[in-house]
């Protein structure tokens, strides 16, 4: 019987011998960015991936996902190891898409390369016949959440129910049979470490509705959608005060107007926004302080809104045990770094979502430069980006799978779920609503 340290050497050595062509992975795909359930080019090299190295595979779930496995020598847990297919909307970004203007600025590419690279090390490293339990691996898409019309008219045509791909992986049961998530996000730096949890939000788009007219000649027949909007943005930004320090609330919007033009009254503005929070009822509780602050705008010039409600993203629940395996695997590959244990951050993610059904974690590592969703984000350091990160993956599974699955099993028994799946389903399809309130009467 090989012991588990050997066992974890000998993966590090083939993740090595394969290391350019990891690298090469991450750099590719940060040569196709593809926004979110469009991620068709990404979604057919991971398949591609995953096909030259004989590791079976599921693919076109929740429109380009892919999902594959590898089972161990016995039976157990469960795990997934996760990366996201799509990349922002960042068109000043060096390796933007000229044509959509999309761009790997939050370092997606390096989580593909990191999860297929331990796929390759797993599978060939013949420590799967002394794990108890199984490991999938998912390619996800769409976890940035943009182009809302887009998705909305997915949604519309039934070919997915939720906005992001980690919450419509859930809807499909790609998640069922699985007991625990990792994925490791880029970061800044060459430390690595963990949030304490990130915020949870709903997204609305309101639409405002008034009358166009002549701007200089008759603007007493008019009714002005914008500025029915800016008043609605003016009273979100009021209520700024009222929210606990511990809610962490951010509210933040954007307004299109569809038919701009100087002298005319504008007769319809489309404002979007997300309303964030730290845990599901202060969320709820800033999405009806929204809603009274956007029929006000309408109200006080007797407008038009209608205000559709999109559910967003669950708080993360970062699991502490997982934490600590990822922790003890990571530091031996940041020498002379610390491990930071950061505050909750106001930001959000989809695996906020894992996290409400099952332990799951979302740890970062460094090797990047610039700002996150920054025309700037770029890689520094290759091997901690792309390598680095397929390492720990691999041996954060021997880890929880070795042993009759010893510690897979014992956070297991410590961890209760703050939601059922179809409790979580009630509760996100809940969240779907429009509501039209008419004030120009």
């Amino acid at each position: 019987m090989i012991s588990r340290e050997k066992a974890k050497k000998n993966i590090c050595r083939i993740i090595d011998e394969e290391s350019s062509r990891i690298i090469k992975i991450g750099e590719d795909i940060l040569r196709m960015p593809e926004k979110g359930f469009q991620e068709f080019k990404t979604s057919a090299y991971v398949q591609e991936c995953f096909g030259k190295e004989g590791i079976p595979f599921r693919s076109g779930l929740a429109v380009t996902g892919v999902r594959a496995d590898l089972g161990g020598g016995s039976k157990g847990p469960r795990i997934a190891l996760m990366g996201e297919l799509d990349a922002l909307s960042v068109p000043e970004h060096p390796f933007a898409d000229v044509e959509t203007g999309a761009a790997h600025a939050c370092g997606h590419n390096a989580q593909l390369s990191g999860m297929l690279g331990a796929a390759i090390g797993l599978k060939r490293s013949g420590v799967l016949e002394h794990l108890a339990g199984s490991i999938s691996f998912m390619a996800v898409p769409a976890e940035e959440l943009n182009d809302m019309n887009y998705r909305l008219d997915l949604r519309k045509k039934r070919k997915i129910s939720f906005m992001s791909g980690k919450q419509e992986f859930i809807k499909i049961g790609c998640f069922d049979d699985i007991d625990m998530a990792i994925m490791i996000h880029g970061s800044e730096g060459r430390g690595a470490g963990v949030s304490e949890s990130y915020n949870g939000f709903l997204f609305k788009v309101s639409r405002f509705t008034g009358r166009a007219a002549h701007s200089a000649a008759s603007p007493h027949l008019g009714v002005n959608a914008l500025q029915a909007a800016s008043l609605a943005l003016s009273a979100l930004n009021a209520q700024n005060e009222t929210y606990l320090d511990e809610e962490r609330a951010r509210i933040h919007s954007i307004f299109e107007i569809p038919s701009a033009a100087v002298n005319v009254v504008p007769a319809g503005v489309v404002m979007e926004t997300q309303v964030r929070a730290s845990n599901v009822e202060s969320i709820l509780g800033a999405s009806k302080k929204a809603d009274r602050a956007l029929k006000a705008g309408a109200l006080a010039l007797g407008a038009k809104v209608a205000i559709q409600t999109i559910p967003g993203y669950m708080p993360t629940i970062q699991n502490k045990g997982l934490i600590e395996i990822y922790r003890q695997n990571v530091i031996p590959f940041i020498p002379g770094q610390k491990f930071y244990f950061n505050p909750p951050k106001a930001s959000s993610t989809d695996m906020g979502d894992v996290s409400q059904i099952m332990p799951a974690i979302h740890p970062y590592m460094g090797g990047w430069k610039g700002s996150p969703h920054g025309r700037n984000f770029e890689v520094t350091d290759k091997n901690l980006a792309y390598v680095v990160p397929a390492k720990v993956l691999a041996l954060c599974a021997i880890d929880l799978l070795w042993d009759k699955a010893g510690q897979a099993m014992s956070i297991l028994r410590e961890t209760k779920p703050a939601l059922t799946k179809k409790r979580y389903l009630e509760i996100q399809e809940k969240n779907f609503n429009r509501s039209l309130y008419d004030y120009s009467r």
